[in-house]
């Protein structure tokens, strides 16, 4: 029985359907009754290889201080209209063109089965290919955070993991001059608003967490290395349901 994790869960889906468009919402996340029209609709006019859509982050039951940022953390925003962008997002709330943007019967990396970022690695690929990203403006879905994500701690271990992919993309493809920019970044990221961070939390600032996010997506451009990823799916998650 192959190990649980993020991509080859992914991977298993693709091999049960040979459709030719791909539609991805992750298992926390409730699309509009029309989402589906509407990405497809923005997807076959901006002719994208992926199109992307906005999200409207929940997090009930957070505090009150904390809880505009982990709304802004699991949502996502976007331009105010539909077209070709110039940058990708994760795999959740997407529409993809399978020719072009999953290739193979296995697109995702399962060496990021347990930490994820498995869709970082597929859609910088596809930029290298001079794939095209797309976004639908008016496809909305919300992401509900589920009580042991809806926490400061998981969010900043997240924001962690966020900033070390520029890191490691570079180092994978062996892009010494990338790697060294993106640890100077990092390095400067880590101490302006590492300090920021600390003045406010000194004082009890409501937007603490924002530059709490900040300081640790630097330490996560630094602290890049292999064995250094926060473990998020898989074996870890069938741990965390063991012990619930």
């Amino acid at each position: 029985m192959p190990t649980p994790g993020v991509a080859t869960a992914r991977n298993a889906a693709l091999g049960a359907t040979d459709a030719s468009l791909i539609a991805f919402l992750d298992d926390d996340e409730a699309a509009a009754p029309d989402w589906l029209a509407r990405i497809l609709s923005a997807h076959e006019a901006s002719g994208a290889d992926v199109t992307f859509s906005p999200i409207h982050g929940r997090a009930e039951g957070a505090p009150a201080w904390l809880k505009p940022y982990l709304e802004r953390f699991f949502g996502r925003e976007g331009p105010v209209g539909s077209g070709l962008i110039d940058q990708s997002f994760g795999c959740g709330a997407s529409l993809m063109t399978r020719a072009t943007a999953l290739p193979g019967a296995a697109p995702f990396d399962v060496s990021a089965d347990q930490s994820g970022g498995e869709d970082d690695a597929l859609f910088a690929a596809l930029a290298a290919r001079g794939g095209r990203f797309g976004w639908a403006a008016d496809a909305w879905v919300e992401e509900f955070a589920p009580p042991h994500r809806a926490t400061l701690r998981y969010a900043l271990t997240r924001a962690f993991a966020y900033g070390q992919g520029p890191s490691q993309t570079a180092a994978k493809e062996k892009n010494w001059p990338a790697l060294a920019r993106w640890m100077i970044v990092g390095a400067a990221q880590t101490a302006v608003f590492g300090i920021a961070a600390l003045v406010m939390t000194l004082i009890g600032h409501s937007r603490r967490a924002f530059w709490m996010d900040r300081a640790v997506r630097g330490l996560g451009k630094l602290a890049w290395m292999p064995g250094l990823e926060p473990q998020f799916y898989g074996a870890s998650e069938l741990k965390r349901l063991n012990r619930a």
